[in-house]
């Protein structure tokens, strides 16, 4: 079960990192800068997205664990 759960949340975290770096390969940050975004508001939106992408599963391993009866 460990596994289990070291590879859901790593799967995500590796999502989450691929597409940040693509959008500095591709140099968008910089462009959404000059089209005025704020830092803030640019890493806000990264935690929703990385939230809304971890979600599905930490709402998994949390069923498993407490319906599976491993905390007992």
């Amino acid at each position: 079960m460990p596994l289990f759960m070291t590879l859901a949340w790593i799967y995500t975290l590796s999502l989450t990192v691929k597409a940040i770096v693509w959008e500095k390969e591709r140099k968008l940050t910089t462009i959404m800068y000059i089209g005025g975004l704020d830092q803030l508001t640019h890493w806000l939106s990264w935690l929703v997205v990385s939230i809304l992408t971890t979600l599905p599963s930490v709402t998994i391993v949390t069923l498993l664990l407490s319906q599976g009866g491993v905390l007992r």
